[in-house]
C-alpha cells in the first residue's frame, strides 16, 4: 500500500508489518527517512491527516494505528478484532471508519467525541452477509471512503455490494449515521467476480472500484450510474488512484 503525503515531500509504503516513508525529491538517498513499528502483521491500509500531522494505518494484525511523524512507534491503537482491510478519516468530525473482514464497518474516537468506551469506539454495522452462487457467504468489507465534503460514504463488500451513506444529513440528532440503513445499495462487479478498492475522486463527482474481473469501474455520485468501464487490464486490478484534479 502506498501514500503520499498532503505536502507531497514524502511517500509512505505500508509492507509485512512495517511503514516506511521516503524522501520524494532525493533521488541520491533511496534508504527510508522513517520505519514505523508496531504493526505485526501486513499493513493493508494507509492515509494522512489533511495537513500532514499524523498517519493512520490499518493491519491484518486486526488493529487500527495512528502514528505521530516525529515519533516512530504509534501514539494510539484500535482493537478492531478481525484483519482490518480499509481505513478512511472523517476529519470533519475526528473519527476514523474502518472496514474488516468480519464484514464490520466501525467508527472509532480519535478524541473529544464523547466515546462510551476507552478503546475508542462509537458506532457499528454489520452488512447482510452476501449471496453468491445461491450459497450464503460471510463478506468482509473490502473499501471504505468518505468524500472530501463528507456528503458520501461508501462501505464495498468483497463480493462486489456497494453501501452508500450520507453522513450529514443521516447523523443529525444522533451522530451516528451507520444506525440509518444505506441510501442505495448496487453491485458494483458482476456475480462471481471480487471487488478490491473503492475510493471516491476529490471533487465527489465520482466514485471508482476495482475487480477481480479486470475492471476499473467508475460512477456518477449524483445519480449512481456507470459512467465509465475501464477494461483493459487482463487480471485482477488491486488499486487506483484519482489525479488531485479528478480529470
Amino acid at each position: 500500500k502506498l501514500e503520499i503525503t498532503p505536502d507531497k515531500q514524502f511517500l509512505a509504503a505500508g509492507g509485512n508489518p512495517h511503514i516506511r516513508l521516503y524522501e520524494i525529491a532525493n533521488n541520491e538517498h533511496q534508504n527510508p527517512v522513517l520505519t514505523l513499528e508496531g504493526h505485526t502483521a501486513s499493513v493493508t491500509s494507509l492515509g494522512f491527516q489533511r495537513d500532514g500531522r499524523y498517519l493512520y494505518s490499518g493491519s491484518e494484525d486486526g488493529t487500527i494505528k495512528l502514528w505521530d511523524l516525529r515519533n516512530p512507534t504509534y501514539s494510539r491503537s484500535f482493537d478492531a478484532k478481525a484483519p482490518v482491510r480499509s481505513v478512511t478519516l472523517f476529519s470533519d468530525r475526528d473519527q476514523i471508519i474502518s472496514g474488516d473482514s468480519a464484514g464490520r464497518v466501525t467508527v472509532w474516537d480519535l478524541g473529544g467525541n464523547g466515546s462510551r468506551s476507552s478503546d475508542g469506539f462509537l458506532h457499528q454495522v454489520q452488512p447482510r452477509k452476501g449471496s453468491t452462487g445461491g450459497c450464503l457467504m460471510q463478506t468482509s468489507i473490502q473499501a471504505v471512503d468518505i468524500s472530501e465534503d463528507s456528503r458520501t460514504f461508501v462501505a464495498v463488500s468483497n463480493h462486489g455490494t456497494t453501501y452508500i451513506w450520507d453522513p450529514i444529513s443521516q447523523s443529525a440528532g444522533t451522530g451516528d449515521f451507520l444506525s440509518e440503513d444505506p441510501l442505495l445499495k448496487f453491485r458494483a462487479h458482476p456475480p462471481g467476480s471480487y471487488c478490491l478498492h473503492a475510493k471516491i475522486s476529490p471533487d465527489c463527482r465520482s466514485l471508482c472500484t476495482t475487480g477481480s474481473d479486470g475492471s476499473a469501474r467508475l460512477w456518477d455520485t449524483t445519480t449512481w450510474e456507470l459512467q465509465q468501464n475501464l477494461n483493459a487490464h487482463t487480471k485482477w486490478v488491486w488499486d487506483a488512484a484519482f489525479c488531485a484534479d479528478s480529470s
